[in-house]
């Protein structure tokens, strides 16, 4: 579905942030995860990325602004992963991932700690 474009009242938003998993997911929860996450997205009008590896998760979610209170609440209050580390949480001008309810893809170590470490307030 086409995504609806920011207003004044409700702008064009990003958060991006880090979380370790309680414990590891098998491909099974995963697919849970992933298949819950783009339901509630596309209600929502939110699109993004999640990437997982090794037990460490790290998310970038978009859309308008009222949208992702109501998503990053969920999220915040999932039981499934601990220690949320925020990285970005501001206006944007386009999205970064706009077919994609949620993305997924599983980075080496290395590339994920290059990803989290990134200044994100530079990028956008």
């Amino acid at each position: 579905p086409a995504m609806a474009d920011d207003t004044p009242d409700d702008p064009l938003w990003t958060i991006v942030y880090v979380s370790s998993a309680v414990r590891p997911f098998g491909a099974g929860e995963m697919e849970s995860i992933l298949r819950d996450a783009r339901r509630c997205n596309t209600e929502h009008e939110v699109t993004g990325v999640l990437l997982y590896c090794g037990g460490n998760l790290m998310q970038c979610i978009e859309g308008p602004r009222s949208s992702l209170e109501i998503v990053y609440g969920r999220i915040r209050a999932s039981r499934r992963h601990r220690d949320l580390i925020e990285l970005l949480n501001g206006p944007i001008d386009a999205r970064s991932f706009p077919s994609w309810e949620m993305g997924y893809s599983e980075p080496t170590d290395s590339e994920l700690v290059e990803l989290s470490t990134a200044r994100w307030e530079e990028i956008y």
